[in-house]
Formats: C-alpha cells, sequence, structure tokens
C-alpha cells in the first residue's frame, strides 16, 4: 500500500509540474567519484543551466529557481528542495536500511514565465551501503610458512577510486605502527587501479608467527571512515635449529673426509695385492 501510495505522489508530482517545452533541460552532475556511497555521506549535486540560459545577478536579469528531487527505489521522496542556488547537498543520515538506491533530477524555472519548470534533467542514480568494502590481503610466500630469518611480505589493496586512503595492518588483532622496525610501507600506483601498501618483514623471527589482516580509512565528505577487516592470513614461522645445523655440518664434513680416502684406501689395496 504504501509503495502504490509512493508511485501515486511521483506520478501527481509529474503531472502538477508543467513543464516549458521552450526551455531545453538542465544537465545534473555531481563531483563524486563514484555512484555508490556510505550511509551518512552527504551526496553533492550541481544543476548547470543550459546554454542561452542565464542567472546574472545584475539588475534586470532574468532570476532563476532551481529544484532538486530525490528518490529512493520505492519512489519515496528522500529530497525535494527549491534553491536560488545551484548547487545542493543531498543527505543520507536518516535513510532507513532498505533504502538501497537514491535516483535525483533537477530543473529550473525563470520566475517570469507562465509554465515554472523546464523540462527534467538527466538521471543520476547513487548506490547506498552502510559500510566500505573490505580489502585484500596477500602474503608472499603464498604457503604463507617461512623459515626463521626468511623475509615476509604483505600486501594490502583496494580496487579503484582516487579517494586518498590510509592503510593499516594487524597482528592478531593489535594494529602495527610504523615505528615498529619501520617496516610499514605504503606505496601508491597511479597507473594501477589497485591502490595499495605493503608490510615487509627482512628478516621473519618466531614472534611473527600468527594470524595478519588489514584495513583502510577513505576520505569522505571531509571525514575518514574505516572499512572492515580484510580476511585473516595465518603465518607460520619455522625454527631453524641450531642442532640439525651442527649434525649437518659435521655428516658434511665425514662425507668429505670418505670420500677423500676411497682413493688411498683403494691405493693401499692394489699395492697389497701386488705383493
Amino acid at each position: 500500500l504504501s509503495f502504490s501510495l509512493s508511485v501515486l505522489s511521483w506520478i501527481l508530482l509529474e503531472a502538477g509540474s508543467q513543464a516549458d517545452s521552450s526551455l531545453p533541460p538542465p544537465r545534473l552532475s555531481s563531483p563524486l567519484p563514484h555512484n555508490f556511497i556510505i550511509k551518512g555521506e552527504e551526496i553533492p549535486l550541481n544543476c548547470s543551466l543550459p546554454k542561452g540560459v542565464e542567472s546574472g545577478n545584475a539588475k534586470g536579469s532574468r532570476r532563476i529557481r532551481f529544484y532538486f528531487y530525490c528518490r529512493d527505489q520505492f519512489y519515496e521522496i528522500i529530497e525535494d528542495e527549491h534553491l536560488s542556488n545551484n548547487t545542493f547537498n543531498v543527505r543520507t543520515k536518516y535513510l532507513s536500511s532498505g533504502q538501497i538506491k537514491i535516483i535525483c533530477i533537477c530543473k529550473f524555472k525563470e520566475e517570469h514565465r507562465r509554465h515554472p519548470y523546464s523540462p527534467e534533467s538527466n538521471q543520476l542514480v547513487f548506490s547506498v551501503v552502510d559500510v566500505l568494502p573490505s580489502p585484500l590481503l596477500k602474503v608472499d610466500p603464498l604457503s604463507q610458512r617461512v623459515k626463521e630469518g626468511d623475509p615476509l611480505v604483505f600486501l594490502c589493496s583496494m580496487e579503484g577510486g582516487d579517494r586518498e586512503k590510509k592503510f593499516h595492518f594487524y597482528k592478531d588483532g593489535v594494529e602495527i605502527t610504523s615505528s615498529e622496525e619501520d617496516l610499514l610501507e605504503p606505496s601508491t600506483e597511479p597507473t594501477n587501479p589497485l591502490q595499495n601498501a605493503s608490510l615487509r618483514i627482512p628478516h621473519a623471527s618466531i614472534n611473527h608467527s600468527g594470524e595478519f589482516s588489514c584495513s583502510y580509512e577513505e576520505k569522505r565528505s571531509n571525514q575518514w571512515i574505516m572499512s572492515p577487516l580484510s580476511q585473516g592470513k595465518n603465518v607460520t614461522v619455522e625454527p631453524v635449529s641450531t642442532q640439525d645445523s651442527g649434525i649437518w655440518r659435521y655428516s658434511r664434513a665425514a662425507i668429505t673426509m670418505i670420500i677423500l680416502l676411497v682413493p688411498f684406501a683403494l691405493y693401499c689395496w692394489t699395492k697389497k695385492c701386488s705383493k
């Protein structure tokens, strides 16, 4: 029933807002790099006048008013504003969990004209998500097992977008800071759609065994929003036994000695047989 009423209100709104066919439609745009937003983030909109229409402030110039309208996928009204400015920020803080799409249009009117509205602009459609997507954590070596003293490298990456990011690495749920042996080495590749940061451990120790994960912060609407943790990677650092190393060292010496003694023994045996 509520959906039917919402659709009916949309139809009545369209029927009641007569369009002046002599005016070209405006263009609606947004500076956001993505068509998805985090719930609570504002969506900046810009309604640009078509060529030939001006909104000067000089005396005698035509006065223009802008109309911004946004709805969800169920035709529920989210924003409905008449403004003298051609910019508007759509608020998403109070959206319900079921409102996952926002569809926006704009119009304009010249106050001296009989028909108030221009035709509708193009539509902008935004998807609303509760949280940022999780990053991907990769480990080198892929086996996630290293010998004590071997290097260990982690790469935390996130696809797409040019927003500023801060990456964080964790071991057993505790964040690893850059002050810890200067391990944190962030890097960005502008030619690659992946934004990433790496954690390098030149010489792994037994203490580095555990579950590693990563996350990132992304700057949106002048605030930093934290992503969920990546999937954890269990790393095992295997000890190198000094006792085993000693046995192997003595074994190699014994083998070398045997190899050297074989010709000597063969020589002695030959001499004995010739007598």
